[in-house]
């Protein structure tokens, strides 16, 4: 039982000991943050892409007709009949209709370009004119 208790005392005062390293401290170039990104143009674009991601939802392409008078979606728990034949009420939940996280992020966007100083002002008009 003593050794147990000296082997696991010993494991643990080692992974203490290592465990104080920069690899968590570091931060990640395959992400964006809010601290790391709001700095050049170029973080502006990479965010800007950001902004359309997820508008063409493939999914959604053929269903978006089943909405208007081109198309029929005979499946009623998907409520793509109620749009098109014009009866859409509030209660009715039509599968991502509001993309509220692309909305998110779109806002995010007008939110903080501003602290973003451009060499062209065109070009940052430009892209809160596609980002509206």
């Amino acid at each position: 039982m003593k050794r147990l208790f000296l082997y696991m005392l010993t494991g643990m005062s080692l992974m203490g000991v290592t465990s104080c390293s920069d690899f968590l401290d570091t931060v990640p170039h395959d992400a964006l943050s809010p601290s790391t990104t709001w700095k050049t143009e170029d973080d502006a674009q990479k965010f800007l892409v950001g902004c359309y991601d997820g508008w063409a939802d493939p999914t959604q392409l053929v269903y978006l007709d089943c909405g208007s008078d081109i198309g029929y979606n005979n499946f009623e728990w998907e409520e793509w009949k109620t749009i098109g034949n014009g009866s859409m009420s509030a209660a009715a939940s039509v599968y991502d209709m509001y993309k509220f996280d692309i909305i998110r992020r779109c806002n995010t966007f007008l939110e903080n370009i501003e602290n973003i100083e451009f060499e062209d002002d065109a070009k940052k008009n430009d892209m809160i004119a596609q980002v509206r």
